[in-house]
């Protein structure tokens, strides 16, 4: 009697191995997808570097709609356009579009350290929190849960550091032409000296969007006319006249003499104003590059603007936080299906909420005057392709992980990526101050992600 005694604890035995190993395969596999989504997302963006966006809305509708052809394309092959659409995740990827416009006005308000920084804290902070305290109804973190909190609080304290490192080395030049554009009116490098075609084209296209929210709008445009100056106001929303103006500026300068009132009809019929006193009085260089001052748009310190950058981060942030929950939630009341249900509902949901985005705003400049700068649809298209890929591969790992640890790794994980591309193969970050500040945040991101991917389980 005794080997039919031992049989049944055999096969306890047994079961418990196999779900061990089944566990540890999940956990696996869910590692794999997290580090492949967040190698998608930071090099998402590669593609359009050497492109100009201008605004962003047409941009991020272009790129929206290759993220919709993606998840078209996996509901396709996967047979997953029989499950339908359910309408809370179509609404988990309005919220990703919103939180992704949103990051536009909040880099030109708060700038890029410091905009980026606040949006990529308020997002892993969101996401962390809805799985670790089960927010929603996510599934809550188990596991050693004091070193899952060191690691988040490593991760955010890193954004701290990071904000201090600044991009010093070059940028690659702007598309169309290598160059690198300078603003209208800032003069000639020298005498006979006039710009090319492309080069006038590009440096008006390149100063369309708003100094604050991108919007095209009238700018007045000092331009120097001898010990004096005449302020003109061009239209920003109309290329055309500024190409124009830039061309007669440069056909100025090339004939050895400077652009004045002839040059500019707009200038007389508007009639001579005086530069302040401070401007008109400042010699040489100094004139100029007051003059350049006067041209760039300014980072915002006002208390007021620095107030909705806050508020636009806790909103983009917090959206982008969340932006997920719905599908995790459907794939968690349906453990038969596939991970790859949500993807085509949530790419949906992101290009319709884009699509809004993009009426709006040409309704807005159709109503203003203003003409809508369009950007190269193939980079920003390419763009949305890898996003989708990252999206498809971060959904299959929090469906292993669980929430917490799926999304902070997916959260963490791209700016270690981006951060390692800008320093190794754009060559933005330089001096030894700075890579020594780069390399204290990116240790600092390194400890925080394993510490919660060793200690962290959804089971």
């Amino acid at each position: 009697l005794k080997p039919f005694c031992l049989k049944p604890r055999v096969q306890r035995q047994h079961r418990k191995r196999l779900t061990q190993v089944k566990g540890f395969a999940m956990e696996v596999r869910g590692l794999c997808c997290a580090f492949g989504a967040a190698i998608a997302f930071g090099v998402q963006y590669a593609p359009v570097k050497r492109y100009e966006i201008f605004d962003g809305v047409t941009f991020q509708w272009f790129m929206c709609s290759g993220i919709l052809m993606v998840g078209f394309l996996v509901a396709l092959i996967t047979g997953d356009l029989e499950d339908g659409c359910p309408q809370l995740v179509v609404l988990g990827g309005a919220l990703w579009a919103i939180s992704n416009y949103f990051v536009l006005p909040l880099v030109k308000l708060l700038g890029i350290g410091l905009g980026f920084s606040l949006y990529h804290f308020v997002n892993l902070v969101v996401g962390y929190l809805v799985g670790r305290l089960g927010i929603f109804g996510v599934p809550v973190l188990k596991g050693n849960l004091f070193l899952c909190d060191l690691g988040c609080c490593l991760i955010l304290a890193s954004f701290v550091v990071m904000i201090f490192v600044e991009n010093d080395g070059p940028q690659p030049p702007k598309r169309p032409g290598d160059f690198q554009p300078r603003p209208i009116g800032s003069g000639c490098a020298g005498p006979g000296a006039p710009s090319t075609q492309e080069e006038v084209q590009a440096r008006a296209r390149a100063s369309l969007a708003d100094p604050l929210w991108g919007s095209p709008s009238p700018m007045p445009l000092l331009l120097p006319q001898g010990d004096d100056a005449s302020m003109i106001s061009l239209d920003k929303g109309d290329p055309d006249a500024q190409v124009a103006a830039a061309q007669r500026d440069d056909q100025s300068c090339g004939n050895g003499r400077s652009p004045g009132p002839e040059s500019h009809p707009s200038a007389s019929s508007r009639g001579p104003a005086r530069m302040p006193s401070s401007a008109a009085a400042t010699p040489g260089g100094d004139r100029a590059r007051a003059l350049e001052e006067r041209l760039l748009p300014a980072e915002p310190r006002r208390l007021g603007a620095k107030l909705t950058g806050v508020l636009l981060a806790l909103l983009g942030g917090g959206f982008c936080g969340v932006q997920s929950v719905p599908a995790t939630l459907h794939n968690e009341a349906h453990p038969g299906s596939r991970s790859t249900a949500v993807v085509f509902p949530q790419c949906l949901g992101i290009w319709a909420a884009s699509s809004a985005i993009y009426l709006i705003s040409a309704m807005c400049a159709k109503v203003g005057g203003w003409k809508v700068p369009h950007s190269s649809i193939q980079p920003a298209y390419i763009s949305g392709c890898i996003w989708a890929t990252g999206f498809l591969l971060m959904i299959a790992g929090i469906k292993d992980l669980g929430y917490s640890v799926g999304y902070t790794l997916d959260a963490a994980g791209p700016i270690m990526v981006s951060s390692l591309l800008s320093l190794f193969v754009f060559r933005e970050i330089t001096g030894t101050v700075q890579i020594a500040l780069y390399c204290a945040g990116f240790s600092l991101q390194l400890v925080g992600v394993v510490l919660i991917a060793i200690f962290g389980s959804a089971q």
